[in-house]
C-alpha cells in the first residue's frame, strides 16, 4: 500500500480541494435546485437528474486535471460517452448511496434519540462518498486508453 499523502500546506492541500469539491456540487446540481424553486419542480427534476448524472465524471475530471478547467462539458460528456456501461453502473451505485443516506437518517429519527441520525447518516455519507471515489479511480484506470485524456 501506498503511504498517506503529506500534507505541505494547509490551504494548498485541503482547502482548496474542499471548494473545488462544493463548488462541482454547486454546478451540478444548482441550476436544477434553482429552476425547481422559481419556475416548477416539474421543469428541476430533469434539469437536476442530469446534474447528478454528470456529477461522478465531473468529479473525476476535476481530481485528475487538479483544478476547475476540468468542467469542460466536452470532456465529461465524452468521457461518459467513452465508458457508458461502467459509468451508468458507478451513477446506480451513487444514487443508492444517497438513498441510503437519506432512508437511514428518516428511519432514525423516528427513534427519537437527537443526535443518533445525523452521527450514522454522515458515516455512511463518508463511507459511500469514499467508496464512490474508489470506483471513479478503477474506472479511470481500467479506461485510461479509451479515455485519452492526458494524451
Amino acid at each position: 500500500m501506498p503511504d498517506w499523502p503529506e500534507i505541505s500546506g494547509f490551504w494548498e492541500d485541503l482547502v482548496i480541494p474542499f471548494f473545488r469539491f462544493g463548488f462541482i456540487w454547486f454546478l451540478c446540481l444548482g441550476p436544477g435546485i434553482a429552476v425547481m424553486l422559481s419556475v416548477s419542480p416539474a421543469a428541476g427534476v430533469p434539469l437536476l437528474l442530469l446534474g447528478l448524472f454528470c456529477l461522478p465524471m465531473t468529479i473525476l475530471t476535476v481530481c485528475l486535471a487538479d483544478s476547475i478547467a476540468g468542467l469542460n462539458p466536452i470532456i465529461i460528456f465524452s468521457g461518459i460517452g467513452k465508458v457508458p456501461l461502467p459509468y451508468l453502473v458507478i451513477c446506480g451505485i451513487f444514487l443508492m448511496i444517497i438513498a441510503l443516506v437519506h432512508g437511514v437518517q428518516m428511519l432514525l429519527e423516528w427513534t427519537g434519540i437527537p443526535i443518533l441520525p445525523t452521527v450514522i447518516s454522515t458515516f455512511i455519507s463518508l463511507y459511500g462518498i469514499t467508496v464512490e471515489m474508489r470506483l471513479l479511480g478503477l474506472l479511470y484506470f481500467t479506461n485510461k486508453s479509451k479515455l485519452a485524456w492526458f494524451e
